[in-house]
């Protein structure tokens, strides 16, 4: 057998032959070489096997009958040589430096157990892009805490900065990172340390898809919790940052695509998290949030009304997907502690008698929020025109 690589690679995969040499051609595309790629096929039926068998003698494959994300990652996990595991999926890709960074930052940081960055969402050339998590710490959950009443993000970050919000401490690269970001576009990246785990509280703060671990973290939490069967990495990655600092540098390390190789369209299997899973998506992180937070301070007010959020969060999902009473049995809960129009509203539309006739009366409320949201971007950019691009 070869000596052991520097980094494992941990990649599941079902049914994803429209994206999965994306993903693999992103590994082999790194700076730094010294990897070995496990890639769990769960199931597939659409010949993603045959697909990536012998593309590099460093990529390994292996076959078993479908057991989920977590079964999958599991999998890889037991089988893992490297002293560092990195993660990616199959439908999302790297950025040329991400292993470069990251193993540079464990050279210079021998005491870190955990780095991690940001990840990019594509929509296409034309559609724009989110950065996680720095919309979610900027925008999204200032907003929740607005609703909720609570005032946690009502004085400004220090330094201007939201990830600030979140992390306790930030400075500039050491001269061994920096020298790996000399070579990107993304030169200023900050890092920042923290201890984050009571901050889950508010949501996803990192992806595992830009994460990097040593093999003393992976042997202290342990294996992928199968129970939940979407949503399992949200809670790993929380016990994780529940066990060891936090490392992120502000420079994307993956990028999520929401379109297929070469911009064909759309997926051919849709994402866990707006996919045929999505309910049980939410419902899974409503259960960590449950198990990890709300259980031991059930009389505490703004993990109530967090809870009461993900438990809205549940009935819209279920609500697109006809879902009724899972809806019902959520907002009737939710509305003790997160109550608004909002929330009155979807307790109405689940109330209909017909799952189908419910359904399609919440998707049409979106579909009329969504044009009207259209028509003032459009008044507002009549009214008010910005600098026109120089193309």
């Amino acid at each position: 057998m070869s000596p052991a690589p520097r980094v494992s690679i941990v990649m599941p995969t079902y049914n994803r032959k429209d994206t999965i040499r994306r993903a693999i051609d992103s590994v082999l595309q790194q700076r730094f070489t010294d990897w070995e790629l496990l890639i769990v096929d769960d199931g597939s039926t659409d010949g993603t096997k045959d697909l990536v068998a012998g593309i590099d003698p460093r990529v390994r494959v292996i076959v078993q009958e479908n057991r989920g994300v977590a079964g999958a990652r599991n999998r890889a996990l037991s089988e893992v040589r490297g002293g560092l595991i990195a993660f990616l999926d199959s439908d999302d890709a790297w950025t040329q430096h991400h292993l470069a960074l990251a193993t540079t930052f464990f050279d210079a940081h021998p005491e870190a157990q955990m780095y991690t960055s940001e990840f990019w969402e594509s929509f296409g050339q034309h559609h724009g892009e989110v950065i996680h998590p720095r919309t979610e710490m900027n925008e999204w959950y200032p907003l929740t805490a607005r609703r909720l009443g609570s005032s946690a993000f009502s004085q400004p970050p220090p330094l201007g900065d939201p990830y600030l919000w979140f992390y306790d401490t930030r400075e500039a690269p050491g001269p061994a990172e920096r020298a790996v970001l000399e070579q990107t576009p993304f030169q200023n990246a900050q890092h920042y340390r923290g201890e984050l785990f009571q901050k889950w509280r508010w949501g996803w703060l990192m992806a595992l898809q830009p994460t990097v671990i040593t093999r003393r973290a992976l042997d202290e939490v342990g294996p992928i919790d199968g129970s939940y069967p979407v949503a399992s990495d949200f809670g790993w990655l929380a016990n994780l940052c529940r066990r060891f600092p936090t490392h992120f540098f502000s420079a994307p390390g993956a990028i999520k695509f929401e379109y297929g190789d070469g911009r064909k369209g759309a997926l051919h299997e849709a994402h866990l998290v707006t996919g045929r899973t999505a309910t049980q998506f939410h419902q899974d992180v409503l259960r960590f949030h449950e198990e990890l937070f709300w259980k031991d301070h059930p009389a505490d007010p703004e993990l109530s009304a967090l809870r009461g959020f993900r438990q809205s969060l549940v009935a819209r999902a279920a609500l697109t997907q006809g879902q009724r009473a899972v809806a019902l049995r959520n907002l009737e809960q939710a509305a003790h502690t997160y109550p608004g129009v909002d929330t009155s509203a979807l307790l109405w539309l689940s109330r209909v008698p017909q799952d189908r006739v419910a359904s399609l009366m919440y998707r049409g409320s979106l579909a009329g929020a969504r044009l009207a949201g259209r028509v003032r971007r459009v008044v507002s950019n009549a009214t008010h025109p910005g600098p026109r691009s120089a193309s």
